[in-house]
């Protein structure tokens, strides 16, 4: 015989743990599952559990059902994170076409077409500087000198932030990469 503080007296000796129709207390079975009496009798409710006769349910009956009220939650719980990332996703993707319409995210297409764009207004405008600084043609070769070395240094850094644009790296790295 076992005796369990409050519970009535159970002896599995004699107990056919395989019968589907031997009855036992909804405390008992409640132990054995290592939850409430209470939680239990919430099951039952659920349509979980059965309890053929008032405070009574067989071992088969309370195991089967705890073990599909299990899964059951399993089951939603999964459904339940797919659909938050599901919803996290959608968010994401709201927020940056939010951002591209207020102007903060721009395609990267159009960032690198700004650069180079950018780059050849200031090309053309170096390639005039030599003529405009001096009629002295020694003192023009040397700036026409400096100003191709500056023109490589301006493509190099460009090609540096156009690399970060397209692969996502830092562009700040990348920038001051090109300042050294």
């Amino acid at each position: 015989m076992v005796a369990v503080a409050g519970l009535p007296k159970f002896d599995p000796e004699t107990w056919d743990f395989m019968s589907n129709e031997q009855l036992i207390p909804v405390e008992v079975a409640a132990k054995l599952l290592e939850i409430s009496a209470e939680r239990l009798r919430q099951l039952r409710k659920e349509g979980y559990v059965e309890f053929p006769e008032r405070g009574k349910t067989t071992l088969v009956s309370a195991v089967r059902g705890y073990i599909r009220f299990l899964k059951d939650a399993a089951a939603k719980e999964t459904k339940t994170s797919a659909s938050a990332r599901t919803q996290d996703v959608k968010t994401r993707l709201l927020e940056m076409q939010l951002q591209e319409k207020e102007r903060e995210l721009i395609p990267q297409q159009d960032a690198q077409l700004a650069m180079q764009l950018l780059v050849g207004s200031v090309s053309t405008v170096m390639d005039t500087l030599p003529a405009r600084i001096t009629r002295d043609m020694e003192l023009r070769v040397k700036v026409e000198d400096e100003v191709r070395k500056a023109k490589a240094q301006i493509s190099e850094a460009v090609g540096r932030l156009s690399g970060a644009v397209a692969d996502g790296s830092d562009i700040d790295e990348a920038g001051s990469k090109a300042r050294t």
